[in-house]
């Protein structure tokens, strides 16, 4: 089987590395990460080690860099800030989209990079940025596919719509059943689990979606005994609590709950769902 080796750009904390990593029939491994945000890094470093990880502007990658890296696969999830609903919406405009555009710009030259995986927010559909996106990978001899998913649609108990595209050189998709450039918006195969894996049914009794063993296989292996069906049962908030915490340090104080608490979204430990929490919330103080 091959190994996909991949290049982990905007890295952030590292989210896509810590999924890696939980793949454990996967051949897959994280190679390098690149990060522009100082403390950003230090926490990927304390995760993953000081090997990894580079602290630098990606607009600086260069293609003989990206061939030397002797990876197969780029994942990332570039700036949102361009495509938010309620930002500006400046979109190819914004300076913030240079770094994208200019790994995009790469892989013409680059015949190593045979996957991509790339995330985004919800709006990125719509841009001019995914247009060019677009016309960039399949002249490059990328397929790609694309969808709209949320944690949600997977039993995970937090609510985050995000754009999601998997493209593929030389080599059409056919784990889902549709013709680009339409947008996915729930996944085509069964997320429940497996539950009907123990009869002969190839369509979930639950979902009424084709089974598919290996995807079945791979969602039983991430979210264990949680829950039995996503459509029925999601996991509760506590368990992705650490057991010993002591929470008193994290409590709202009273006056804001008193003069917020209408407009917050207040969810307890035993809620099976949840939404964002940004950096904007502060204001709220």
């Amino acid at each position: 089987m091959e190994t996909i080796k991949v290049l982990e750009l905007f890295a952030g904390l590292g989210g896509f590395h810590i999924a890696v990593n939980n793949q454990r029939d996967a051949n897959i491994q994280v190679i390098k990460s690149f990060e522009i945000n100082v403390n950003a890094v230090k926490t990927y470093q304390e995760n993953f080690g000081y090997d990894v990880i580079s602290n630098r502007n990606i607009l600086s990658l260069s293609t003989e860099e990206l061939i030397r890296q002797n990876v197969n696969a780029i994942f990332m999830s570039p700036p949102c800030q361009p495509f938010t609903r309620l930002g500006k919406k400046l979109d190819v405009n914004d300076d913030r989209c240079n770094a994208f555009h200019h790994v995009l710009k790469l892989l013409p030259r680059t015949p190593n990079i045979q996957y991509l995986l790339i995330e985004n927010v919800y709006g990125f559909e719509s841009s001019k940025m995914r247009e060019n996106m677009l016309e960039i990978l399949q002249s490059s001899g990328f397929y790609t596919i694309e969808f709209l998913l949320s944690p949600t649609d997977f039993g995970v108990p937090n609510s985050r719509l995000r754009y999601y595209l998997l493209a593929r050189k030389n080599k059409k998709f056919t784990f889902c059943k549709h013709d680009p450039p339409s947008i996915l918006k729930e996944f085509t195969y069964c997320t429940c689990g497996g539950i009907s894996l123990h009869d002969q049914s190839s369509i979930c009794s639950n979902c009424q979606r084709e089974v598919n063993t290996k995807i079945s296989s791979l969602v039983q292996q991430n979210t264990g005994n949680m829950k039995q069906s996503f459509l029925v049962n999601t996991s509760k908030l506590h368990s992705y609590l650490d057991e010993k915490t002591d929470i008193e340090q994290y409590a709202v104080p009273d006056k804001i709950l008193l003069r917020y608490g209408n407009i917050l979204d207040l969810r307890t430990f035993q809620d099976s769902s949840s939404c964002c929490f940004t950096k904007g919330k502060h204001f709220v103080n």
